[in-house]
């Protein structure tokens, strides 16, 4: 049975993970149909498959603690950024394993494309959970490695049993008849961890170059301006407006003065004043009200910036309105 993935069972599922999230999409978009699945098997080792097409192009952005994420690309393509750097990997003809290194806290926005079909698990464990596991003598050695101690997106060489692993990984997700698939799952999860940290730290590793920023957006202008007049509803700064989009600042800055031959502030500003001369009129709030929903402390500032965007003062508004 094909599940369809709406925006809370997005959130729901990294919410139970304990990972913060903003999710840039309507609460009624269909953002993929498939299958995503999350298993916990202690507070520091955890396991995500993705079996899923995905049907909106959109963002969802989370803070990442320090962790070690390995995964195995089966199918499809991934764009994603960690802090400022951008990366894009993908594989048609065979499975693909990369490690995403994060050694410091981090933002992690992942891109989702509309029909594009993403096959895939990932293992995700913490700093705290390898130095619970090595023992005594290696744990200093492996935590300061040179690979393990800064962060990085690398590709990584395994063998075909190491893929098979993983493949069987992927099918234990999947299985809902035996009983003891989740302790199967977890069996072949820590054979596999073992051989992906070796490839790691003896240098079986080429790191993942980083897209250079698009100077465009990733979406039609269409869909792309439907998205960023919502997020301009929303308290957002820059920065995350920008991210949200798939876009550096400068991108959207550019991108926006010339498809409104304008500034997004400026936007931001008249739109606010808009909404404040509406309420006006409407008799939904007074002059100082308006000022303040506008975001202006004084009322003297916004009825000067009131009166340079319409011509008139709002109460010469209400005046011209009512008589």
């Amino acid at each position: 049975m094909v599940e369809k993935m709406m925006p809370a069972d997005l959130s729901k599922a990294l919410h139970d993970q304990g990972i913060e999230h903003h999710l840039c999409a309507g609460a009624s978009s269909e953002l993929a149909e498939g299958t995503l699945r999350f298993s916990q098997f202690d507070q520091n080792l955890r396991i995500h498959c993705s079996a899923m097409t995905e049907l909106e192009n959109t963002t969802n952005t989370a803070a990442l603690q320090p962790c070690i994420a390995f995964t195995v690309l089966f199918h499809g393509a991934l764009t994603f950024s960690v802090g400022e750097c951008r990366y894009e990997v993908s594989t048609e003809d065979s499975p693909l394993v990369f490690v995403n290194v994060v050694a410091e806290p981090q933002i992690f926005t992942r891109f989702m494309q509309r029909n594009q079909r993403v096959e895939k698990i990932t293992v995700t464990l913490t700093y705290q959970w390898l130095k619970n596991k090595l023992q005594a003598n290696h744990s200093e050695v492996y935590t300061n490695h040179e690979l393990l101690s800064s962060s990085h997106v690398s590709v990584l060489s395994i063998d075909e049993s190491n893929i098979e692993l993983a493949r069987q990984i992927f099918d234990w997700d999947q299985n809902k008849i035996d009983p003891f698939a989740k302790i199967n799952q977890e069996r072949c999860v820590l054979a596999l961890v073992p051989t992906l940290l070796d490839t790691l730290t003896s240098g079986q590793c080429e790191l993942v170059q980083q897209l250079v920023p698009r100077d465009y957006p990733l979406e039609s202008e269409k869909d792309t301006n439907q998205k960023l007049h919502q997020l301009l509803k929303e308290d957002l700064s820059l920065e995350q407006i920008a991210t949200q989009l798939g876009m550096s600042v400068s991108t959207l800055q550019r991108y926006f003065k010339s498809q409104f031959q304008t500034t997004v502030k400026q936007y931001i500003k008249l739109q606010r004043l808009q909404a404040a001369k509406k309420s006006i009129m409407l008799g939904q709030a007074t002059i100082g009200e308006a000022a303040y929903h506008a975001g202006y402390n004084h009322v003297g500032n916004f009825i000067s910036a009131f009166k340079k965007a319409f011509g008139v003062t709002p109460k010469q508004l209400l005046k011209n309105h009512r008589t």
